[in-house]
C-alpha cells in the first residue's frame, strides 16, 4: 500500500513539475504585435512584389482602410 502511494505521489509531482515548466516558458516563445491595431504584409503577389497594410476601423461595424502599394510597374491593375 505504500509503494502504491509513492508511485502516485511521485507521479502528481512530476505533473505538477511539468506544468511549472510549461507555464514558465510558454509566454517567451509567444510573440504578439502590440500598440497598434494595424495589418502589415509584404510579399509577392503572384509575380510582382508588394506593400499591404490594412486599417481597421475604430468601431464595429465600420470601413476598413486598405493600402497596397506595387513595389515594380505592372502593366494592368485589377480588383476582385
Amino acid at each position: 500500500m505504500i509503494a502504491v502511494r509513492t508511485v502516485r505521489a511521485t507521479a502528481a509531482r512530476r505533473t505538477v513539475m511539468l506544468a511549472l515548466l510549461a507555464i514558465l516558458l510558454g509566454p517567451p516563445s509567444v510573440d504578439a504585435h502590440v500598440g497598434s491595431p494595424n495589418i502589415f504584409f509584404e510579399g509577392m503577389a503572384g509575380p510582382y512584389p508588394v506593400r499591404v497594410i490594412i486599417r481597421p476601423p475604430g468601431v464595429v461595424p465600420g470601413l476598413a482602410e486598405i493600402a497596397i502599394r506595387l513595389q515594380a510597374p505592372a502593366d494592368t491593375i485589377g480588383v476582385r
